[in-house]
């Protein structure tokens, strides 16, 4: 059995890098740190983390939206509406001060960062564990005498919810009867009230 992850259509991506850039830098950033310690850096008005970012070992800074050779490639989106800003290293607590930083939250946004970051050295990855569920599915499946397979009448699909509510969740969708699974990250679309439930 095969497990491919699909990469983000450009839409879902750019959604997730504006998300991560200008409104949940501060927690993006925070959960790189975790992840890798690598320091903090921020866009600092006055005592405010305007934004922020982490210092890669080779001296680059990185948020959502990429690598950043120089400070001032890092603030350059910043620089018109806040001209007397300060790049510079900062501390958890200068993120803490200004920002709700919560455990639900970076596990958000690392779901998130491994998809628009792939190349980073993720020491695991959420979706290989989804492909390592969809192995234990299948073969559950197989144990009892099943398996899925595409119908003419749609895809069958298994939907993977995080049991916290972390604003997104996996599809996994055999592609065809070879046992091949396509695993993508999806955001669940809310159901449409109808006029007579309100």
């Amino acid at each position: 059995m095969l497990a491919i992850v699909k990469e983000l259509d450009t839409e879902t991506r750019d959604k997730l890098v504006n998300r991560y850039f200008w409104g949940e830098s501060a927690i993006f950033a925070k959960m790189l740190h975790d992840v890798f310690s690598w320091p903090l850096v921020g866009i600092v008005v006055g005592k405010l983390v305007r934004h922020a970012g982490v210092r890669h070992p080779a001296g680059t800074i990185l948020d959502s939206r990429g690598f950043h050779e120089t400070d001032e490639d890092f603030a350059a989106a910043f620089v018109d509406e806040q001209p007397d800003y300060v790049v510079r290293d900062i501390e958890p607590d200068d993120i803490r001060e200004h920002h709700n930083v919560t455990r639900l939250a970076k596990d958000r946004a690392r779901i998130a960062a491994e998809h628009i970051l792939p190349g980073l050295p993720w020491p695991e990855r959420s979706a290989k564990k989804v492909c390592t569920l969809a192995f234990a599915i299948a073969r559950i499946l197989e144990d009892n005498g099943y398996r899925l397979k595409i119908s003419a009448h749609g895809e069958p699909r298994i939907l993977l919810v995080p049991t916290k509510d972390m604003g997104c969740i996996y599809v996994l969708t055999p592609e065809d009867v070879s046992g091949t699974y396509i695993v993508e990250l999806c955001e669940p679309e809310v159901p449409k009230m109808t006029e007579a439930a309100k």
